[in-house]
């Protein structure tokens, strides 16, 4: 009986790779079970032993460093690629964030020329589906405010009759021909 017991655990051992023994000492008492071991259970066991041996060198408690632990050349190209493609994805964030504050500061200016035109500031009269104007909202289809039209439309309106030749309460000055004030 005893043999069956030491053949049980030599198996389990055997099925632990070698952990199911308490090192050394587990293994010798093992053997010192048997009255007479076979040649193979000799081998088995002198196996076992140098098993437990190697693990207890590559324990990756010790101080050596363990090689198999670095990423080998596949490993490298892979991590390489996350690399790359967390790069891209924080330039996108970045992209993104960027476009979104010009779009932001173009909608407020567009915003802020509706309502100093008296324009509708969704669609400018352009779209007959518009929920806000249902397409009525042209340049002056509502009361132009007048501190943003005086920020906005007039210097432009000075310029071009500066450039045309129209000075500001000058009745003897040539006025240009209609369809011709931007020339």
């Amino acid at each position: 009986m005893a043999n069956d017991d030491a053949h049980r655990l030599l198996l389990e051992s055997l099925a632990s790779s070698g952990s199911g023994l308490n090192g050394n000492a587990g293994l010798q008492g093992l053997l010192s079970q048997w009255n007479n071991p076979d040649q193979i259970t000799n081998l088995l066991v002198q196996y076992l032993a140098k098993n437990q041996a190697e693990a207890q060198i590559d324990d990756p408690s010790s101080e050596e460093e363990d090689f198999d632990l670095l990423p080998d050349s596949n490993e490298l190209e892979k991590l390489d690629f996350q690399e790359e493609k967390r790069e891209r994805a924080r330039r996108w964030r970045e992209q993104s964030r960027q476009m979104r504050s010009e779009l932001l500061a173009l909608r407020e200016r567009n915003d802020l020329l509706a309502e100093a035109l008296g324009a509708c500031y969704l669609c400018w009269g352009e779209y007959p589906d518009c929920q806000e104007c249902q397409g009525r909202g042209m340049s002056g289809s509502r009361p132009p405010n007048r501190v943003l039209f005086k920020q906005f439309v007039s210097p432009a309106m000075s310029r071009l009759r500066t450039r045309n030749g129209v000075r500001n309460n000058d009745p003897g000055q040539r006025k240009p021909e209609p369809g011709n004030e931007m020339s």
